[in-house]
């Protein structure tokens, strides 16, 4: 558990890229719903890949990928065409 990391760059990288992904894409869901979904669900994507699924990444991943498939059902809510 508190051993050497078998991948510490994946590690690292998820670490950094995955909360940015997750902030730029709830930012940009209102806006651009497709783009935003589409980095919501690729930040659950690479948490869970990179972490697994446990106590600490579950609520993270599921928030994640709610978030991202709520912004691609919803389309556009503010105009009557959707993004797709």
């Amino acid at each position: 558990m508190f051993g050497p990391l078998d991948n510490p760059g994946l590690i690292r990288t998820a670490s950094f890229i995955a909360p940015l992904l997750a902030i730029a894409g709830g930012a940009m869901a209102k806006v651009r719903a497709l783009w935003g979904g589409v980095l919501l669900i690729l930040s659950g994507v690479l948490i869970y890949y990179a972490f697994g699924f446990g106590v600490f990444t579950m609520f993270p991943i599921g928030f994640t990928l709610v978030g991202g498939v709520l912004a691609l059902a919803a389309g556009k809510p503010d105009e009557p065409k959707a993004h797709f």
